[in-house]
């Protein structure tokens, strides 16, 4: 789509709704964005929006390089993305904020700026598993390039991440691997990260200058 619709604090070009699955038939059914104006998001997803379903299709995000692929600001609950690919998403592939109840398994997803494959803020009860992250079109290794995944507590927001758990994925040629800032009760386990310029795998305080840090209850298993 190359239209863009304001929908509060941004603009995106094709937006989702409670109780809707957007299916393909695969990688074959492509989703091309054209937009190019800084900022913009490819697809968004309600604000306080339930039961959305993302399955089966590619996306070829070919925005400028400052928004997101997939885009959630607030309270979305109960979103699923499943075998979908994301080539070159914009400085995002997937930012989620303040949602709770998601999964995001066998995914193939691109990060085109300084940004991460995927980010979930302020996010919980979230299931990322076996998903192949990388930067750029070729897959060589990109130091420019943000972390493979990314989850944090930001003091601006109302909710507090915890309970996420991050298993299986495949993290390659990016800036760094999987990096949690501030979170709680999150498993990271049976990753693999390789190539890759920054931190493989690690646990910092919370990333917004806040005097309050989580970072209880975080375990990190078996990854490679």
């Amino acid at each position: 789509s190359s239209s863009v619709v304001s929908r509060g604090t941004y603009s995106s070009g094709i937006h989702v709704c409670s109780n809707v699955t957007l299916m393909g038939q695969g990688w074959t059914s492509v989703l091309k964005s054209t937009l190019t104006t800084a900022g913009q998001e490819v697809m968004s997803l309600a604000h306080s929006s339930v039961n959305i379903t993302l399955k089966d299709f590619q996306m070829k995000a070919d925005s400028l390089p400052s928004g997101a692929a997939i885009f959630a600001y607030i309270n979305t609950v109960n979103f699923t993305m499943d075998h979908v690919k994301i080539d070159r998403g914009t400085s995002w592939g997937i930012l989620l904020k303040e949602s709770n109840k998601g999964l995001i398994t066998n995914c193939d997803i691109q990060n085109n700026g300084p940004a991460h494959c995927i980010e979930i803020n302020n996010c919980s009860n979230y299931i990322l598993r076996n998903n192949f992250l990388y930067s750029n079109t070729t897959r060589f290794y990109h130091p420019a390039r943000g972390n493979g995944i990314e989850t944090f507590f930001n003091d601006q927001g109302e909710l507090h991440p915890y309970s996420n758990l991050i298993e299986g994925n495949v993290i390659s040629n990016t800036g760094g691997g999987i990096a949690v800032w501030g979170d709680s009760m999150t498993t990271v386990t049976n990753n693999t990260i390789r190539n890759i310029c920054g931190g493989g795998i690690y646990v910092l305080s919370e990333k917004d200058g806040s005097a309050t840090t989580y970072n209880a209850g975080i375990k990190i298993l078996g990854n490679t």
